[in-house]
């Protein structure tokens, strides 16, 4: 994985490069105000699955859904588990992003 001082010394390295041939160069706070942001979403996801986790734990021994329809009705059931707990997991999301 990458870091930011990393990805900031690439672009410095590939806008060197990119001067040097006449191409427009990359704007480096926005590239890493987009890493960033792409760091942040991946964490909170992270977070989500992780609370998510021990409520579908049961879900793990079906057999595969035979149909499209099935498929269907197992997500949909995972989305309303998931609308029933997130409130509680965003604030915890919340409480641990102040405390940081």
């Amino acid at each position: 994985m990458m870091t930011a001082a990393e990805l900031e010394r690439s672009l410095r390295e590939k806008n060197d490069l990119r001067r040097a041939s006449g191409l427009p160069l990359c704007d480096v706070e926005k590239e890493l105000a987009r890493f960033h942001a792409d760091q942040q979403a991946a964490a909170y996801a992270a977070f989500v699955a992780a609370h998510l986790k021990p409520h579908t734990t049961e879900w793990e021994g079906e057999p595969l859904p035979s149909s499209w329809s099935e498929a269907q009705a197992r997500y949909g059931r995972y989305l309303r588990l998931q609308a029933r707990l997130l409130p509680d997991i965003e604030r915890k999301w919340v409480e641990q992003q102040s405390c940081q």
